[in-house]
């Protein structure tokens, strides 16, 4: 069988659409802007004396999704917003949805029940324009990781 050297996709960066609730963000940094991570393995295996191993699987099914954005984004204002309300408020009901989708390929992340972590570090510099990372906890993440079209 010969190897395929032909092209295997293409991505477009300005086809990830990242959705908190029901509100899109927009103004990404440069390089890895949008990042999701379980919080755990699936399974945890454990080997005995002899060799034999068994598998259990993990219950934990949360995880993060980190989201840059360029400082003079508009998208801060509305997280800024959601943070707020969250720790401001008494009831902590900024609790809500977040979807990453690939719209250039078949990538698919979402999380039913998210939270802001906390307000993103701020920095300022001379001559550059910085970013602000946030950090999304979810109770729940689920990830469909595909390829490109």
């Amino acid at each position: 069988m010969s190897a395929n050297y032909g092209l295997s996709g293409t991505f477009d960066g300005s086809e990830v659409h990242v959705i908190i609730g029901v509100v899109p963000l927009y103004g990404f940094s440069d390089g890895d802007s949008v990042t999701a991570t379980r919080s755990t393995d699936l399974f945890t295996k454990r080997t005995g004396l002899d060799g034999s191993t068994g598998r259990a699987k993990n219950t934990d099914k949360s995880g993060t999704i980190e989201v840059r954005l360029l400082q003079t984004s508009l998208a801060n204002d509305a997280l800024s917003a959601l943070l707020n309300m969250d720790s401001l408020g008494l009831e902590g009901n900024a609790v809500f949805p977040v979807s990453v989708v690939d719209m250039s390929g078949r990538t698919v992340i979402s999380g039913s029940d998210c939270w802001l972590q906390t307000a993103p570090p701020v920095a300022f510099s001379t001559n550059a324009v910085g970013e602000r990372v946030w950090t999304f906890a979810s109770a729940a993440l689920t990830m469909y990781v595909g390829g490109n079209n």
